[in-house]
């Protein structure tokens, strides 16, 4: 889950309400793409930006090259294009062009017209513009009988495309219920300002105290980049570090994470400065080592709390 796909979410809720019942899954939709070169080899930073009646809807994310059949991005120079992303809810036909592995074009984003119905059968209502983002975030018929499995309160077509943005599936569910998380309500799913927590996130934070259980293995210049033969961690990347031994599954905005940046917000007298909370915490000249470990016993503390508190 990026920020921009959470922000470019919530444009297009608000432009969806604006223009409720103005759009049928048949009308199909028009737009541009662009494609950029990414940090990551294999991958492209891909973005789309459609219009329908009384707005627009722009996503940028990472994609694994492979998801644009035919198109070569190692060709030097200029080359046309013409790639189709095929779903469930439709299919978006795209041409233009690429230099150097980079370009722009346009789209025709074609809704297949037994989504819709076979949605509704499963009780979820798609209008066109909703049919589009769930094209985009690969919201198939099985993932949407899978979540209806788990008997899941508030689960619209909004709902899913949250759970496809923030990965939510059977198996991250199967975890929290496994941990002692009552899972009900589908919200607290893809809840950032409070995600569930669980028993793991109190030994992710237990392990990070003990990677800097002492001043010479604190990093105090962090860049939240966290290199695997590191000798020093900054408060970032010993979260994270953490997070992979314990879960194997690291998330930005993961529990312990989100946790750690409430507690930022409650100690840090700084904190109306910091763009980065972990990281600027982490940077400031007057957070001392001491600071650390009381922010490591606070966190540790917050999140036992929750955990008994939602398991009850």
């Amino acid at each position: 889950m990026t920020l921009g796909r959470i922000l470019a979410f919530l444009t297009f809720v608000l432009c969806g309400l604006a223009v409720a019942g103005g759009s049928q899954p048949g009308d199909g939709s028009n737009g541009e793409w662009t494609i950029r070169k990414d940090d990551n080899p294999g991958w492209v930073v891909f973005g789309l930006v459609e219009h329908h009646p009384g707005g627009k809807y722009s996503d940028e994310d990472d994609w694994p090259a492979s998801s644009f059949p035919g198109v070569d991005f190692s060709k030097p120079g200029r080359q046309d294009v013409h790639f189709t992303i095929a779903r469930e809810a439709g299919k978006i036909e795209c041409e233009g062009s690429l230099d150097n592995g980079e370009g722009s074009g346009t789209f025709h984003f074609q809704p297949d017209p037994d989504y819709a119905r076979e949605m509704q059968q499963l009780g979820i209502l798609v209008d066109g513009p909703k049919q589009y983002r769930m094209a985009v975030m690969d919201v198939s018929l099985k993932f949407t009988r899978q979540m209806k499995a788990e008997h899941l309160t508030g689960l619209d077509a909004d709902r899913l495309v949250e759970f496809r943005i923030h990965n939510v599936d059977t198996a991250f569910i199967a975890y929290l219920r496994a941990a002692g998380v009552r899972v009900s309500d589908s919200a607290m799913l893809v809840d950032e300002d409070k995600p569930p927590v669980t028993k793991y996130d109190v030994q992710i934070v237990q392990r990070a105290r003990e990677l800097l259980d002492s001043p010479s293995q604190w990093n105090r210049a962090d860049t939240r980049e966290c290199p695997a033969e590191a000798k020093t961690l900054s408060l970032y990347c010993a979260l994270k570090k953490a997070t992979d031994e314990v879960t194997g599954k690291f998330e930005h905005r993961g529990a312990a994470m989100q946790e750690a940046r409430f507690v930022i917000d409650e100690i840090a007298p700084n904190r109306t400065s910091y763009h980065h909370r972990l990281m600027d915490y982490n940077n400031d000249p007057t957070t001392t080592f001491d600071d650390v470990q009381k922010f490591f016993r606070l966190l540790e503390e917050r999140i036992a709390k929750r955990v008994k508190e939602e398991s009850q």
